[in-house]
């Protein structure tokens, strides 16, 4: 439990201290679709788990496994213990314009349900060794936010596309 929280801690700092995101109100709660399995009742590699964060007009699969957690810090944080794995989401302006990429990081754009996104192959300090992240950073008005995943190297890629393909976003206003 202990690295999983070195994790998101660092996480969230570097995130704080790049000023792409700001806390968000802690009034607004992540309401996940209770973490049911989309594969039958046998969890298998292939299972996922459905979660949606309202407020910001978000919905994703994660692999099965993950378990939304009440962090007060987040719109939306969820765990998986093995292989360990986090997710956080924060509300909060994405500045406009393109995102700089950071020694070690790969940036691309691309546009999901019209809301244009950045996601980062992130280069974040303090990570513990052996943990990697991605970062998906989305505009969209008022429910824009930002999206890290951080677990073992060898999950990344995996987990992440889970998320990818699966993300579905509503338009915000302005």
């Amino acid at each position: 439990m202990h690295r999983r929280r070195a994790v998101l801690g660092a996480l969230l700092l570097g995130l704080l201290l790049t000023g792409c995101v700001r806390p968000s109100d802690a009034g607004h709660a992540a309401s996940p679709a209770a973490g049911t399995t989309t594969a039958g009742t046998a969890a298998t590699a292939d299972a996922t788990a459905a979660f949606d964060v309202d407020h910001l007009g978000l919905a994703f699969l994660l692999p099965d496994g993950f378990v939304a957690t009440d962090d007060g810090g987040f719109d939306f944080s969820a765990e998986r213990a093995d292989p360990v794995a986090s997710v956080t989401i924060v509300a909060g302006e994405i500045p406009d314009g393109e995102y700089p990429a950071r020694d070690g990081e790969t940036v691309s754009t691309r546009t999901i349900d019209g809301v244009e996104v950045v996601v980062e192959g992130s280069a974040m300090a303090g990570l513990p060794g052996g943990i990697a992240a991605n970062m998906l950073l989305a505009r969209n008005g008022e429910r824009s936010f930002s999206l890290i995943m951080s677990c073992e190297e060898a999950d990344l890629a995996a987990a992440w596309s889970v998320l990818m393909d699966s993300l579905d976003l509503t338009a915000g206003a302005g």
